[in-house]
C-alpha cells in the first residue's frame, strides 16, 4: 500500500515543483494575491480529486488526486504567469 502511494504521488512531483517555482515568481513581484487565488483552485481540485478517486484506488487514490490538482494548478500558475508578464511588458 506505500508503495502505491509513493508512486501515485511520484506522479506529481514535477507539477508541484513547477507550481512552487511559479508562485515564487509572483511573490517575487510583490503579488500575492494571485497565489492566493491559485492556492484555492488548488485546493478545491484536490478535494474533488479525492472524493472521486478514494473510493476507486484506496488511500492511494489520495497521491492520484494531490499529483493531479498540482500538476492541474501549475499549468493554471504558468498561464497566469505569462499573461501577468506579457500585460506587463506591453504596457512597458
Amino acid at each position: 500500500t506505500t508503495t502505491s502511494v509513493v508512486r501515485a504521488m511520484a506522479l506529481g512531483l514535477g507539477g508541484f515543483s513547477v507550481y512552487l517555482f511559479v508562485l515564487r515568481c509572483f511573490y517575487a513581484q510583490g503579488d500575492t494575491r494571485t497565489p492566493f487565488f491559485v492556492n484555492i483552485v488548488e485546493n478545491g481540485i484536490n478535494i474533488v480529486l479525492a472524493i472521486v478517486l478514494v473510493d476507486r484506488h484506496g488511500v492511494a487514490g489520495l497521491g492520484y488526486a494531490f499529483a493531479g490538482a498540482y500538476l492541474l494548478a501549475a499549468a493554471l500558475a504558468l498561464v497566469t504567469l505569462r499573461r501577468n508578464m506579457t500585460s506587463c511588458c506591453a504596457e512597458s
